[in-house]
């Protein structure tokens, strides 16, 4: 992703100190200059915004820039300076020549150097976003769970839709060992279908999938649904049901939640590959 001058600059900073907290004051100062009155703070959020989202970085657990509170940002993944080539030895009288007197530096020179180096600095940078691509495809997998939502009006299956829920969390946990994590006791997890957000579910979780589910009545037959919902973009991957139950007890409980993980494990592997 083409990054804009600003953050450009602002990358460069970072790469040029790695490991060393640069405070907000000295990126601005670097930056835009003392005598530069603009809004910086606004301009140096977008810039660690856009570097964000061009690295796909994440703030919460940063690879490439972190952040501290109140001090600054830090550059935390390694950086491998590269050397200059050794200079070739000619002969005598080539020597003599480089020896005979110090030839000053152009201007432009010297800025064709200051260049080079931030290229150089934004090229490390993004052999790194490589890397951590590699990486994040070894990262596990968090599923969250959300409670179930009763839309029976009937209070005696508020029991079932509970521990429908558990039941999944368990049969999906057990479906997904050594492949993806399972989240079903977050407080977040518990709030209402009317007031719940997927985004402050992915973002808080960082959760790449939510299951949601319904207890729902017609007055004559129950019928469960559950789905399998991708994060953060909310596309639904697929939906599990179950029409016209009997009886709401334990075994259909168990009956229900091993159907679900099942489908909904493979396709989340399949999703991995």
């Amino acid at each position: 992703m083409p990054l804009q001058a600003q953050p450009a600059r602002v990358l460069a900073c970072l790469v040029q100190h790695p490991g060393v907290v640069l405070s907000r004051e000295t990126l601005n100062a670097r930056i835009w200059g003392d005598q530069t009155f603009v809004d910086f703070e606004r301009g140096l959020n977008f810039s660690i915004s856009q570097l964000r989202h061009a690295l796909r970085d994440d703030s919460a657990r940063p690879i490439f820039i972190k952040t501290h509170p109140k001090r600054g940002y830090q550059f935390i993944a390694p950086v491998r300076l590269l050397e200059d080539s050794p200079t070739p030895v000619g002969n005598g009288s080539e020597q003599q020549l480089k020896t005979d007197r110090e030839v000053p530096i152009p201007e432009h020179r010297r800025w064709n150097r200051r260049t080079a180096r931030i290229l150089l600095c934004l090229s490390v940078a993004f052999c790194l976003l490589f890397a951590w691509s590699s990486r994040a495809k070894r990262l596990p997998i968090i599923v969250a769970v959300a409670r179930f939502d009763n839309e029976t009006g009937v209070p005696d299956a508020e029991r079932f839709t509970e521990n429908l829920t558990q039941d999944v969390v368990a049969h999906l946990s057990d479906s997904g060992a050594g492949h993806f994590e399972v989240v079903g006791n977050s407080q977040i997890l518990r709030t209402p279908s009317e007031a719940r957000n997927l985004l402050d579910i992915s973002r808080q979780l960082h959760a790449q999938y939510v299951v949601l589910g319904q207890t729902q009545s017609d007055g004559k037959s129950t019928r469960v649904l559950v789905h399998l919902i991708r994060l953060p973009s909310q596309a639904h991957v697929w939906v599990v049901r179950a029409d016209d139950l009997p009886a709401l007890s334990g075994v259909v409980e168990s009956k229900i939640a091993t159907e679900v993980a099942g489908q909904f494990a493979a396709r989340i592997v399949a999703g991995k590959q």
